[in-house]
């Protein structure tokens, strides 16, 4: 409980306080402590306490990997009970972190890359060379410095733990070095998630190895379902930046290319987002796409008269009634919609729009 109290109390944190109280009373009563009805138990006071919770990377994150750990060591248990010499006990120590690795890696994978757009390709080799400097040297420096400070000894423990600190981070600088173009991942629909939460559910439940199944499932089903296009066009909300896709990838057509929204668009789909020429003039910036549509970003209110011929409309103010027929993404759908993603469809010569904030008739929300 003091650990909750001084990590800030976040899900992981909570789930976990919970999970121990759980399992060193399961130890108490002689009961089998490491259980799927535990991680349910812990699920249902995170949810209680912080419903929204649920939506969130942290909670989706912790409980995948958790159910995933524990799910694969129901699997494995019948093996235990054996009698092992040292050097076997040596050997498991690092066999289980490279497995505890995979199977933790193996369930938040989706949710990383849905999330984050993120993946640790070679995380389980990052384990194996950190963990047990953190597990010999670290930890034990740190409660050792901690139980010695009241007596003004701390020093010769605190160097060792900032030495073995520095010498994770130099494993974790050569494990992203060696990752380096290895690490894309792909865009992923809101359908992904749900298939990754129903192969979580079907991995749960199960108690024998039918439990594989679902998760087996999921990856031909992400391919074939979960899988989503990149943006033709980008619109930011808060900021003046626009990107158009070009022959070499999305570039800037308007805004700065350091603005936060550009930067999020950089760490989403792995581009450069570099500016670019575009026509411009007193009224409006004009510009074509390699696709075969064209883009006007309206900047005075005559140049609506002018430019609302093309294929796509963006002003930073309120379109005219008589603009209305194109699409147009004008001031009232930023402020209610915030970022706009949009996808040329050739054969139809229209848009595929999709808002940052699809539903716009929540009764919160408030009105223009």
């Amino acid at each position: 409980m003091f650990y909750f109290a001084i990590s800030g109390g976040n899900v992981a944190a909570l789930r976990a306080t919970v999970m121990i109280v759980l399992v060193f009373g399961a130890i108490i009563a002689g009961r089998r402590a490491l259980t799927m009805r535990n991680v349910a138990i812990a699920g249902l006071v995170v949810i209680a306490t912080d419903p929204a919770s649920v939506l969130r990377p942290s909670f989706q994150l912790s409980f995948a990997a958790v159910v995933a750990l524990i799910g694969a060591w129901e699997l494995a248990r019948g093996r235990e009970g054996r009698e092992r010499g040292l050097w076997a006990q040596f050997l498991s120590y690092f066999i289980g972190i490279g497995a505890t690795s995979l199977v933790a890696g193996a369930a938040t994978l989706l949710f990383s890359i849905y999330h984050f757009q993120q993946t640790s390709p070679l995380s389980v080799l990052g384990n194996l060379l950190s963990l047990p400097l953190v597990g010999f040297v670290m930890m034990p420096a740190a409660v050792f410095g901690a139980l010695a400070m009241p007596f003004g000894l701390e020093g010769p423990f605190l160097l060792a733990m900032g030495w073995s600190i520095d010498r994770m981070l130099d494993l974790a600088g050569l494990v992203t070095s060696l990752s380096g173009g290895i690490d894309a991942s792909p865009l992923l629909r809101p359908g992904a998630l749900i298939m990754g939460l129903a192969a979580l559910a079907w991995f749960a439940f199960l108690p024998s190895w039918h439990r594989l199944i679902g998760p087996a499932l999921l990856l031909p089903g992400v391919v074939l379902f979960g899988l989503d296009r990149p943006p033709d066009v980008l619109v930011a909300d808060s900021t003046q930046a626009t990107a158009l896709r070009l022959d070499d990838g999305l570039a800037l057509i308007a805004g700065k290319a350091d603005s936060f929204a550009v930067n999020v668009w950089r760490e989403t789909y792995g581009e450069p987002f570099a500016a670019t020429r575009v026509a411009c003039d007193s009224l409006a910036c004009v510009a074509d796409s390699p696709r075969g549509f064209s883009v006007a970003i309206v900047s005075d209110p005559a140049g609506f008269y002018e430019e609302c011929g093309a294929d796509l409309v963006i002003a930073r103010r309120r379109a005219p009634q008589y603009c209305r027929a194109d699409t147009v993404i004008d001031r009232d759908d930023l402020l209610t919609g915030g970022v706009h993603w949009l996808a040329w469809n050739d054969s139809m010569r229209t848009f595929e729009v999709r808002a940052a904030i699809p539903d716009r008739d929540r009764p919160w929300r408030a009105p223009l």
